[in-house]
């Protein structure tokens, strides 16, 4: 019988502050790539917690958009497959788990 393991993974995201943000995530997934075959990042790991009204100002959701597709290219690099809760901005705001 094979084994499935899965990272359950914790950090604290500075709000608005998405290169740190992104650094954090990889940084974590790294340390855990080759003991998880998934890794899972708690909702608004990307932009932080709370943005409350910064979701109707367009400049951060296109900087989120950015940072998103900054994750996927970098996904390339990894063996486990990353989960993580993020708002996505595409002819609508969705919440959505990428």
């Amino acid at each position: 019988m094979c084994t499935l393991n899965i990272g359950l993974v914790q950090i604290n995201p500075v709000l608005g502050d998405f290169e740190q943000n992104l650094n954090k995530v990889l940084e974590v997934w790294t340390q855990v790539d080759g003991h998880s075959h998934i890794v899972i990042l708690p909702e608004l790991a990307l932009c932080g917690f709370f943005p409350a009204d910064l979701f109707f100002e367009t400049d951060f959701l296109l900087n989120l958009n950015k940072t998103i597709k900054k994750l996927i290219e970098a996904s390339e690099n990894f063996n486990s497959t990353l989960i993580i809760g993020t708002p996505y901005f595409d002819r609508g705001l969705f919440n959505s788990a990428l």
